[in-house]
């Protein structure tokens, strides 16, 4: 019991430590009508074991987002005994992220809203057992709803490509890795939003890699990969490039496309996210249901070449990741223990504050207990955090 109660408080505090986010129901942008039965209506998957596949098993498992308190959810797969903490973590409240890890399956789950009535769901998982990797695009309704007409033209964007790493920042090895041109990452195949290929580090064997399309917008696609050593990344794809980041927080990769001429340079610094932070109130979601604290919890946030970050939390945490010129961040970090791993997502505001929201995950079991979220103010201290 004193574990249990200690461990608790290691996830109130660390939660509050960099959520920022928290966003009352009147203040939330997100759809506040997705508690419900949602059934799949059309699935693109690829199996490391099985390769691609379209077929719907009988019976598929029915998702239910039981709670929902503003951008916080709950979500269970029916028959299977897992529950889901995530949250709605984008400016404008229709992205879903969660860890959605359990016993050795490593996996990332991201949604993409399309209506109160019909999501997108896109996962990426690696068996840490059976070395089995693989990915999903699955289209589910709510309570029977009919599935819009697709968009065909964001649906089958090519990205079959050959992309050269252009600069990286590791984290563990050295920090900014100016060009190099020296590793390689290719799409060679691509069933619909669903792809395959490879990334082959200079002087080491080709790495295989499945991915799977999250979202579309007018610049770009946002995807998600795994790869066949159980590496899992987000990537951006443009015209130009390809930008790769773990979501473990180890490094950040650029690639250029090959078919493009150009030279990439490193990005502007986000200079705005660049500081000292002051938590005042979060709230979490968890088995005890919901509950909003104040805090007075601080980080300080740096911004490093590439727009790689750091951030030095007050309780003694730290936590690593990367921020775009627009503001949007994405964090890691493990407790001060090594008991929980938090995943971190977020946004700069248009009034300038910080909102950002965490996944709790218990190492040893692989079960996400808690989802967190909490709005920051931005210190009037002259430190800059750029470096």
């Amino acid at each position: 019991m004193k574990k249990l109660i200690a461990l608790l408080l290691l996830l109130i505090i660390s939660a509050v430590i960099i959520t920022a986010g928290c966003i009352t129901p009147q203040e939330t942008t997100a759809d506040e009508t997705l508690k419900g039965d949602w059934t799949t209506q059309k699935l693109i998957k690829y199996s490391s074991e099985t390769g691609f596949s379209e077929e719907i098993d009988e019976g598929c498992d029915v998702l239910k987002i039981t709670e929902q308190n503003g951008r916080l959810l709950k979500m269970e797969i029916e028959g299977a005994n897992r529950i889901y903490y995530a949250a709605v973590s984008d400016k404008n409240g229709k992205a879903i992220f969660t860890d959605s890890s359990y016993g050795s399956a490593n996996e990332r789950l991201n949604g993409n809203i399309l209506s109160e009535n019909e999501i997108i769901f896109a996962s990426a998982r690696y068996d840490t057992e059976t070395k089995e990797y693989s990915v999903l695009f699955d289209v589910r309704t709510k309570d029977g709803a009919e599935i819009k007409k697709p968009d065909e033209k964001k649906e089958e964007k090519s990205l079959i490509g050959s992309y050269t790493k252009a600069w990286g920042y590791m984290f563990e090895k050295g920090g900014f890795i100016p060009r190099d041109g020296k590793t390689v990452l290719k799409i060679t195949e691509q069933n619909g939003p669903v792809f395959i290929g490879t990334i082959t580090p200079e002087g080491k064997e080709p790495q295989s890699l499945a991915g799977v399309i999250t979202s579309v917008d007018d610049k770009g696609v946002n995807a998600l990969i795994v790869q066949s050593d159980g590496d899992i990344c987000n990537i951006r794809i443009s015209d130009e490039f390809l930008s790769l980041w773990n979501v473990d927080g180890s490094r950040i990769v650029m690639f250029a496309n090959d078919a493009v001429d150009i030279l990439l340079t490193k990005p502007e610094l986000n200079t705005d996210l660049a500081g000292k932070w002051i938590c005042t109130k979060a709230s979490s979601l968890n088995s005890d249901g919901y509950s909003v604290y104040d805090s007075d919890i601080s980080v300080v946030i740096e911004v490093k070449e590439g727009n790689a970050l750091l951030a030095d939390v007050s309780s003694g945490s730290k936590y690593r990741g990367k921020t775009t010129p627009f503001g949007r961040i994405s964090l890691s970090g493990i407790s001060a223990d090594r008991t929980i791993n938090y995943c971190i997502e977020g946004y700069i505001s248009d009034d300038g504050k910080l909102y950002t929201y965490t996944t709790s995950k218990v190492i040893e079991t692989g079960s996400v207990i808690q989802v967190t979220e909490s709005i920051y103010t931005k210190s009037a201290s002259k430190a800059s955090g750029l470096a």
